[in-house]
Protein backbone atom coordinates (compact mmCIF):
# COMPACT_ATOMS: atom_id res chain seq x y z
CA UNK A 1 0.00 0.00 0.00
CA UNK A 2 1.15 3.59 -0.75
CA UNK A 3 0.26 5.48 1.95
CA UNK A 4 0.74 9.73 2.97
CA UNK A 5 0.66 10.87 5.72
CA UNK A 6 0.36 14.39 6.66
CA UNK A 7 1.77 15.89 9.61
CA UNK A 8 2.29 18.94 9.26
CA UNK A 9 0.07 21.52 11.37
CA UNK A 10 1.18 18.46 14.05
CA UNK A 11 3.08 20.08 17.21
CA UNK A 12 4.83 17.57 20.25
CA UNK A 13 2.12 16.07 22.00
CA UNK A 14 -0.97 14.11 21.54
CA UNK A 15 -1.34 14.73 18.01
CA UNK A 16 2.14 13.34 17.05
CA UNK A 17 2.10 10.56 19.19
CA UNK A 18 -0.79 9.38 17.85
CA UNK A 19 0.65 10.00 14.27
CA UNK A 20 4.13 8.01 15.83
CA UNK A 21 1.89 4.84 16.50
CA UNK A 22 0.53 4.68 13.63
CA UNK A 23 3.12 5.03 11.35
CA UNK A 24 5.59 2.39 12.92
CA UNK A 25 2.44 0.34 13.16
CA UNK A 26 2.03 0.75 9.49
CA UNK A 27 5.77 0.68 8.87
CA UNK A 28 5.99 -2.90 9.81
CA UNK A 29 4.57 -4.34 7.07
CA UNK A 30 7.36 -4.22 4.31
CA UNK A 31 4.72 -3.87 1.33
CA UNK A 32 3.58 -0.31 2.65
CA UNK A 33 5.69 2.95 1.43
CA UNK A 34 5.04 5.62 3.77
CA UNK A 35 5.67 9.45 2.72
CA UNK A 36 5.40 11.58 5.76
CA UNK A 37 4.80 15.24 5.16
CA UNK A 38 6.32 16.77 8.65
CA UNK A 39 6.30 20.47 9.44
CA UNK A 40 8.17 22.07 12.40
CA UNK A 41 11.81 21.24 13.42
CA UNK A 42 9.93 19.40 16.90
CA UNK A 43 7.82 17.64 14.14
CA UNK A 44 10.77 16.33 12.07
CA UNK A 45 12.81 15.39 15.46
CA UNK A 46 9.83 13.92 17.25
CA UNK A 47 9.54 11.56 14.06
CA UNK A 48 13.63 10.95 13.55
CA UNK A 49 13.89 7.51 14.90
CA UNK A 50 10.68 6.33 12.04
CA UNK A 51 12.61 7.92 9.40
CA UNK A 52 16.05 6.21 10.40
CA UNK A 53 15.07 3.26 11.55
CA UNK A 54 12.45 1.81 8.12
CA UNK A 55 13.40 2.12 5.25
CA UNK A 56 9.75 2.14 3.50
CA UNK A 57 9.27 5.72 5.24
CA UNK A 58 10.32 8.57 4.10
CA UNK A 59 10.18 12.26 4.83
CA UNK A 60 9.15 15.46 2.92
CA UNK A 61 9.58 18.61 4.38
CA UNK A 62 6.03 20.97 4.27
CA UNK A 63 6.23 24.49 4.22
CA UNK A 64 8.82 24.53 7.50
CA UNK A 65 9.36 28.06 7.41
CA UNK A 66 5.96 28.75 7.89
CA UNK A 67 3.55 28.30 10.99
CA UNK A 68 1.49 25.23 11.53
CA UNK A 69 -1.82 28.08 10.68
CA UNK A 70 -0.26 28.34 7.30
CA UNK A 71 0.88 24.73 6.72
CA UNK A 72 -2.73 24.07 7.33
CA UNK A 73 -4.19 26.43 4.64
CA UNK A 74 -1.65 25.77 2.32
CA UNK A 75 -2.34 21.68 2.98
CA UNK A 76 -6.37 22.26 1.96
CA UNK A 77 -5.06 23.45 -1.56
CA UNK A 78 -1.78 21.98 -1.85
CA UNK A 79 -2.76 17.80 -1.35
CA UNK A 80 -5.78 18.10 -3.34
CA UNK A 81 -3.48 18.80 -6.74
CA UNK A 82 -0.75 17.10 -5.84
CA UNK A 83 -2.26 14.11 -5.45
CA UNK A 84 -4.44 14.09 -8.99
CA UNK A 85 -1.07 12.79 -10.36
CA UNK A 86 -0.37 10.01 -7.74
CA UNK A 87 -1.94 6.40 -8.53
CA UNK A 88 -2.94 4.28 -5.78
CA UNK A 89 -2.57 5.73 -2.48
CA UNK A 90 -4.34 6.11 1.02
CA UNK A 91 -4.22 9.65 2.39
CA UNK A 92 -4.02 9.80 6.46
CA UNK A 93 -4.36 12.88 8.17
CA UNK A 94 -4.39 13.72 12.13
CA UNK A 95 -7.22 15.88 13.80
CA UNK A 96 -7.41 17.69 9.83
CA UNK A 97 -9.91 16.74 6.75
CA UNK A 98 -7.52 17.09 4.10
CA UNK A 99 -9.24 17.16 0.61
CA UNK A 100 -7.48 14.44 -1.88
CA UNK A 101 -7.92 12.28 -5.03
CA UNK A 102 -7.07 9.03 -5.88
CA UNK A 103 -7.71 8.09 -9.64
CA UNK A 104 -7.38 4.56 -9.97
CA UNK A 105 -7.88 1.98 -6.85
CA UNK A 106 -10.06 4.68 -4.87
CA UNK A 107 -8.50 3.12 -1.53
CA UNK A 108 -9.68 4.88 1.60
CA UNK A 109 -8.73 8.06 2.85
CA UNK A 110 -8.73 8.08 6.42
CA UNK A 111 -8.92 10.76 8.44
CA UNK A 112 -8.04 10.64 11.89
CA UNK A 113 -10.24 12.77 13.56
CA UNK A 114 -10.74 14.22 17.61
CA UNK A 115 -13.98 15.70 17.56
CA UNK A 116 -13.29 19.47 19.09
CA UNK A 117 -15.59 20.03 21.86
CA UNK A 118 -15.04 23.35 23.51
CA UNK A 119 -16.33 26.05 25.20
CA UNK A 120 -14.40 28.60 23.52
CA UNK A 121 -15.32 30.52 20.64
CA UNK A 122 -12.21 31.84 19.05
CA UNK A 123 -11.60 31.65 14.83
CA UNK A 124 -9.18 28.92 15.80
CA UNK A 125 -11.89 26.36 16.87
CA UNK A 126 -14.65 27.97 15.10
CA UNK A 127 -12.35 26.28 12.32
CA UNK A 128 -11.64 23.33 13.94
CA UNK A 129 -15.31 22.63 14.31
CA UNK A 130 -16.40 23.37 10.51
CA UNK A 131 -12.82 20.89 9.79
CA UNK A 132 -14.33 18.35 11.82
CA UNK A 133 -17.67 18.24 10.24
CA UNK A 134 -16.12 18.24 7.15
CA UNK A 135 -14.05 15.20 8.49
CA UNK A 136 -17.35 13.45 9.18
CA UNK A 137 -18.95 13.82 5.86
CA UNK A 138 -16.46 13.42 3.45
CA UNK A 139 -13.78 11.00 4.98
CA UNK A 140 -13.38 7.37 3.52
CA UNK A 141 -13.11 6.48 7.61
CA UNK A 142 -12.92 8.29 11.00
CA UNK A 143 -10.65 7.31 13.48
CA UNK A 144 -11.55 8.28 17.08
CA UNK A 145 -9.96 8.03 20.30
CA UNK A 146 -12.58 7.25 22.84
CA UNK A 147 -16.41 6.04 22.52
CA UNK A 148 -17.01 9.46 24.45
CA UNK A 149 -15.88 11.51 20.88
CA UNK A 150 -17.08 9.29 18.68
CA UNK A 151 -20.65 9.40 20.47
CA UNK A 152 -20.17 13.31 20.89
CA UNK A 153 -19.47 13.12 16.80
CA UNK A 154 -22.18 11.27 15.78
CA UNK A 155 -24.79 13.47 18.29
CA UNK A 156 -23.25 16.30 16.73
CA UNK A 157 -23.82 14.92 13.12
CA UNK A 158 -26.99 13.16 13.66
CA UNK A 159 -25.65 9.83 13.25
CA UNK A 160 -24.18 10.67 9.71
CA UNK A 161 -20.27 10.38 10.74
CA UNK A 162 -19.01 8.69 7.53
CA UNK A 163 -17.61 4.98 8.94
CA UNK A 164 -16.58 5.24 12.51
CA UNK A 165 -14.17 3.66 14.61
CA UNK A 166 -12.22 3.63 17.85
CA UNK A 167 -8.40 3.41 18.50
CA UNK A 168 -7.52 3.78 21.59
CA UNK A 169 -3.76 4.97 21.74
CA UNK A 170 -1.19 2.73 23.37
CA UNK A 171 1.49 3.76 26.14
CA UNK A 172 4.92 4.53 25.45
CA UNK A 173 6.88 1.43 26.78
CA UNK A 174 9.12 4.00 28.93
CA UNK A 175 6.18 3.92 31.30
CA UNK A 176 6.72 0.85 33.40
CA UNK A 177 7.07 0.35 37.35
CA UNK A 178 10.23 1.12 39.48
CA UNK A 179 11.71 -2.25 40.18
CA UNK A 180 12.09 -1.05 43.39
CA UNK A 181 10.10 0.70 45.86
CA UNK A 182 12.43 3.67 46.90
CA UNK A 183 11.93 6.08 49.75
CA UNK A 184 10.26 8.74 47.96
CA UNK A 185 7.51 6.27 47.54
CA UNK A 186 6.43 6.69 50.77
CA UNK A 187 6.28 10.22 50.53
CA UNK A 188 3.14 12.62 49.99
CA UNK A 189 4.05 13.50 46.54
CA UNK A 190 1.10 14.51 44.46
CA UNK A 191 1.58 14.51 40.64
CA UNK A 192 -0.27 16.70 38.58
CA UNK A 193 0.07 16.30 34.77
CA UNK A 194 -1.38 19.06 32.80
CA UNK A 195 -1.98 22.62 30.38
CA UNK A 196 -2.92 25.91 31.14
CA UNK A 197 -6.19 25.80 29.33
CA UNK A 198 -9.21 26.55 31.60
CA UNK A 199 -11.05 23.13 31.64
CA UNK A 200 -8.08 21.44 32.90
CA UNK A 201 -9.04 23.16 36.52
CA UNK A 202 -6.13 23.50 37.87
CA UNK A 203 -6.57 25.64 40.72
CA UNK A 204 -8.79 22.38 42.13
CA UNK A 205 -5.09 20.79 42.64
CA UNK A 206 -3.91 23.90 44.67
CA UNK A 207 -7.26 24.18 46.54
CA UNK A 208 -6.72 20.16 47.36
CA UNK A 209 -3.08 20.26 48.47
CA UNK A 210 -4.21 23.70 50.92
CA UNK A 211 -7.14 21.11 52.55
CA UNK A 212 -4.33 18.41 53.10
CA UNK A 213 -2.03 20.72 54.79
CA UNK A 214 -4.22 22.47 56.90
CA UNK A 215 -6.31 19.13 58.18
CA UNK A 216 -3.47 16.71 57.81
CA UNK A 217 -0.42 19.17 59.19
CA UNK A 218 1.92 16.10 60.61
CA UNK A 219 2.31 15.06 56.88
CA UNK A 220 4.72 17.13 54.44
CA UNK A 221 2.32 17.24 51.37
CA UNK A 222 4.31 18.37 48.18
CA UNK A 223 1.91 19.15 44.25
CA UNK A 224 4.58 18.89 41.50
CA UNK A 225 3.04 20.13 38.49
CA UNK A 226 4.70 19.22 35.25
CA UNK A 227 3.56 20.19 31.56
CA UNK A 228 2.51 22.96 29.07
CA UNK A 229 5.16 24.95 26.72
CA UNK A 230 6.91 26.58 29.07
CA UNK A 231 7.35 27.05 32.62
CA UNK A 232 6.59 30.84 32.23
CA UNK A 233 3.12 29.71 31.26
CA UNK A 234 2.30 28.66 34.41
CA UNK A 235 3.00 31.81 36.20
CA UNK A 236 -0.60 32.52 37.14
CA UNK A 237 -0.88 29.66 38.71
CA UNK A 238 2.00 30.35 40.39
CA UNK A 239 0.54 33.58 41.71
CA UNK A 240 -2.17 31.56 42.85
CA UNK A 241 -0.13 29.21 45.29
CA UNK A 242 1.54 31.92 46.84
CA UNK A 243 -1.65 33.66 47.69
CA UNK A 244 -2.80 30.10 49.38
CA UNK A 245 0.97 30.29 51.18
CA UNK A 246 1.62 27.18 49.46
CA UNK A 247 4.97 28.38 47.56
CA UNK A 248 7.00 25.89 49.42
CA UNK A 249 4.35 23.04 48.92
CA UNK A 250 3.87 23.24 45.43
CA UNK A 251 6.61 22.64 42.85
CA UNK A 252 6.00 23.75 38.77
CA UNK A 253 8.36 21.83 36.62
CA UNK A 254 7.17 22.79 33.30
CA UNK A 255 7.34 20.82 30.33
CA UNK A 256 9.56 17.50 30.65
CA UNK A 257 11.53 14.72 29.15
CA UNK A 258 9.25 11.39 29.19
CA UNK A 259 12.14 9.25 31.49
CA UNK A 260 12.09 12.29 33.89
CA UNK A 261 8.16 12.13 34.01
CA UNK A 262 8.25 8.30 34.64
CA UNK A 263 10.26 8.95 37.34
CA UNK A 264 8.46 11.00 39.04
CA UNK A 265 5.66 8.81 38.58
CA UNK A 266 7.21 6.16 40.12
CA UNK A 267 7.98 8.19 43.06
CA UNK A 268 4.84 9.85 43.76
CA UNK A 269 1.98 8.90 46.10
CA UNK A 270 -0.49 9.44 43.30
CA UNK A 271 -1.49 11.34 40.27
CA UNK A 272 -4.35 13.54 39.99
CA UNK A 273 -6.68 14.67 36.85
CA UNK A 274 -9.13 17.32 37.79
CA UNK A 275 -9.98 18.49 34.26
CA UNK A 276 -13.47 18.57 33.54
CA UNK A 277 -12.59 17.69 29.35
CA UNK A 278 -10.29 14.82 27.96
CA UNK A 279 -10.99 12.95 24.69
CA UNK A 280 -8.65 10.43 26.29
CA UNK A 281 -7.33 10.74 29.46
CA UNK A 282 -3.56 8.76 28.32
CA UNK A 283 -1.84 10.35 31.32
CA UNK A 284 -3.64 8.56 33.65
CA UNK A 285 -3.04 4.77 31.77
CA UNK A 286 0.95 6.09 31.74
CA UNK A 287 0.81 6.97 35.39
CA UNK A 288 -1.16 2.94 36.01
CA UNK A 289 1.75 1.58 33.86
CA UNK A 290 3.78 3.61 35.95
CA UNK A 291 2.69 2.60 39.14
CA UNK A 292 1.30 5.24 40.32
CA UNK A 293 -2.38 5.49 41.77
CA UNK A 294 -5.10 7.99 40.09
CA UNK A 295 -7.24 10.10 41.34
CA UNK A 296 -9.48 11.56 38.48
CA UNK A 297 -12.89 13.79 38.15
CA UNK A 298 -15.44 11.30 35.93
CA UNK A 299 -16.01 13.75 33.36
CA UNK A 300 -16.03 12.84 29.67
CA UNK A 301 -13.64 10.30 28.98
CA UNK A 302 -12.05 9.83 31.79
CA UNK A 303 -14.48 6.83 33.32
CA UNK A 304 -14.23 4.96 30.02
CA UNK A 305 -9.91 5.53 30.10
CA UNK A 306 -9.65 4.57 33.45
CA UNK A 307 -12.09 1.58 34.35
CA UNK A 308 -12.27 0.24 37.43
CA UNK A 309 -8.43 1.10 38.22
CA UNK A 310 -8.90 4.40 39.16
CA UNK A 311 -10.60 6.54 41.79
CA UNK A 312 -13.15 8.86 40.50
CA UNK A 313 -14.45 12.40 42.03
CA UNK A 314 -16.97 15.14 41.34
CA UNK A 315 -15.31 17.75 39.62
CA UNK A 316 -14.16 20.94 41.18
CA UNK A 317 -14.13 18.76 44.50
CA UNK A 318 -10.97 19.36 46.51
CA UNK A 319 -12.74 18.52 49.06
CA UNK A 320 -13.19 15.03 47.85
CA UNK A 321 -9.71 14.87 46.24
CA UNK A 322 -7.82 15.50 49.55
CA UNK A 323 -10.24 12.67 51.07
CA UNK A 324 -9.00 10.20 48.67
CA UNK A 325 -5.65 11.06 48.52
CA UNK A 326 -5.49 10.69 52.17
CA UNK A 327 -7.16 7.18 51.83
CA UNK A 328 -4.42 6.47 49.87
CA UNK A 329 -1.55 7.31 51.99
CA UNK A 330 -3.28 6.39 55.07
CA UNK A 331 -3.81 2.58 53.64
CA UNK A 332 -0.95 0.89 52.28
CA UNK A 333 -3.18 -1.77 51.25
CA UNK A 334 -5.18 0.29 49.45
CA UNK A 335 -3.08 2.35 47.22
CA UNK A 336 -1.05 -1.37 46.65
CA UNK A 337 -4.30 -2.58 45.44
CA UNK A 338 -4.88 0.54 43.32
CA UNK A 339 -1.08 -0.39 41.73
CA UNK A 340 -1.92 -3.85 40.65
CA UNK A 341 -5.28 -2.56 39.03
CA UNK A 342 -3.50 0.21 37.53
CA UNK A 343 -0.81 -1.51 35.95
CA UNK A 344 -3.58 -4.74 34.78
CA UNK A 345 -5.70 -2.10 32.94
CA UNK A 346 -2.68 -0.37 31.26
CA UNK A 347 -1.79 -3.93 29.76
CA UNK A 348 -4.89 -3.22 27.48
CA UNK A 349 -3.18 -0.43 25.69
CA UNK A 350 0.16 -2.22 25.45
CA UNK A 351 1.69 -0.94 21.94
CA UNK A 352 1.47 -4.78 20.55
CA UNK A 353 -2.45 -4.52 21.01
CA UNK A 354 -2.30 -1.07 19.99
CA UNK A 355 -0.33 -2.58 16.59
CA UNK A 356 -3.22 -5.27 16.05
CA UNK A 357 -5.94 -2.81 15.80
CA UNK A 358 -4.50 -0.55 13.24
CA UNK A 359 -3.46 -3.37 11.46
CA UNK A 360 -7.51 -4.09 11.52
CA UNK A 361 -8.75 -0.75 10.65
CA UNK A 362 -5.90 0.74 8.02
CA UNK A 363 -6.41 -2.72 6.02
Amino acid sequence: MNIIFYAGSLNPGGGLTVAKIIIESLASDINNNIVVYSGSKDCSEFLSNIFNQHNNVREECFFKTTNSHSRYLMSKIFFLFFTIFILDFSFISINYFIPSFSLTTGLPSKSSKSYPLSSHNSLLYLIKRMDARIACCFADSNIFESKYLMSSANAIMHDKVSNPSILYIGTDPVFKPSKKITKSNRTHNILLVSSIELYKCNDVAIDCVDILTKKYKDDDWQLTIAGGQTLGQWDQLVKYSKRKSLENNVKFLGPIQKKHLVSIMNESLCLINTSIIESFCMVAVEAMASGCPVVTTGETSMPESVGDAAVIVKVNSPEEFASEIYKISADEMHRKSLIEKGIKHSNKFHPKIVSKKIQEIFY
